[in-house]
């Protein structure tokens, strides 16, 4: 009987098992995974680095090695921030696409919409937050806040226009202004979720982080939120053209990578149409120059802020001496 079991053989393929990664590899791609990781789904993750450097862990490996580096969704604490032997290499914003950015599948059902985050988590979140309120409620006293409301009184009665922040907020909160947060200064964006589910507070700390970013130079980081703010307005049942014009300025002005402006020129095409005369077909060109310009590194095409100075200011051309109703397309001079 022993030796009849000892010429028993499995007939047939051996179940696959994932080849183990070397962990110089993982270091190689910790960089870009971790930025990757930040904007996309563990999914699209695995996608986009199988396609660009046929690098196909299994999910399972994927999992393993992101719980030993830590790695979690736009933390910020000084033990999760991402090591300094790899920045300035090319980052994910590179290689990727107008359809990864633009075209991110919203959930198919009511159910998927729900925050992904553990209940324990949640429950851990809830706290810290009850522990913010409470610790800074006390530092906003009344005056300070009658200030900032007369403020805005005054910012809205002696404009005619909306700015593009006011702009914008006008269609997440019925045409009043940003509201500072009441529980905290620091607020915090499950950015794991899909950004159809993003609350009308979500979009405007979306907003004001992306203007943020691109104030203090970091402009391709800023294009990834605008990008996705305006795939978003694009979903709002009669969104005001203005509102558009401003999203698409602000992709536009803050385009830096090669796809990231290929992204913004396809934008500016579709607006442009047949071309005309109008102030918002002339804004369409100086932008797609200012992009070749950009593109070609600053060695060839148009610079846009040149070429504006040299606009003949008597023919009423330059944008800053638009009226009101076109105040909209002027992206050089008002934003200052």
């Amino acid at each position: 009987m022993a030796s009849a079991l000892r010429n028993v053989r499995w007939i047939g393929s051996r179940p696959s098992r994932s080849k183990a990664i070397p962990p110089e590899i993982w270091a190689k791609y910790k960089g870009e995974l971790y930025l990757a990781y930040q904007v996309l789904t563990l999914e699209e993750v695995m996608e986009h680095m199988s396609t660009t450097y046929d690098f196909k862990p299994s999910r399972r490996q994927y999992v393993a090695q992101f719980d030993k580096w830590n790695f979690r969704k736009y933390r910020t604490a000084r033990n999760c921030v991402p090591p300094d032997d790899w920045r300035g290499k090319q980052i994910i914003s590179e290689h990727l696409t107008a359809d990864t950015l633009l075209k991110r599948k919203a959930p198919t059902t009511a159910d998927s919409s729900s925050s992904q985050a553990p209940s324990a988590k949640r429950q851990r979140f809830s706290t810290s937050m009850g522990m913010n309120k409470d610790a800074t409620d006390s530092s906003y006293s009344s005056s300070s806040c009658d200030v900032v409301d007369t403020q805005e009184q005054d910012i809205e009665e002696g404009n005619t226009f909306l700015t593009g922040a006011a702009a914008f907020n006008a269609v997440m909160e019925d045409n009043t202004f940003f509201q500072r947060p009441a529980s905290s200064l620091e607020t915090t964006i499950d950015v794991s979720r899909d950004m159809s589910t993003f609350s009308r507070r979500d979009l405007q700390t979306t907003k004001l982080a992306a203007d943020f970013l691109s104030s203090i130079g970091l402009r391709a980081q800023a294009f990834l939120l605008y990008v996705t703010l305006l795939k978003r307005l694009q979903t709002i049942p009669n969104c005001p053209d203005d509102v558009m014009i401003r999203a698409i300025i602000d992709c536009s002005r803050n385009a830096m990578k090669s796809n990231q402006i290929q992204i913004a020129d396809a934008l500016l095409e579709r607006r442009l149409g047949s071309g005309g005369d109008s102030p918002e077909a002339f804004v369409w060109r100086g932008l797609r120059a200012d992009l070749s310009h950009r593109a070609n590194g600053g060695n060839g095409g148009v610079s846009l802020e040149s070429t504006l100075r040299d606009v003949d200011m008597d023919r009423g051309l330059f944008l800053i001496s638009l009226p009101a109703e076109h105040r909209a397309l002027d992206f050089l001079g008002y934003r200052f």
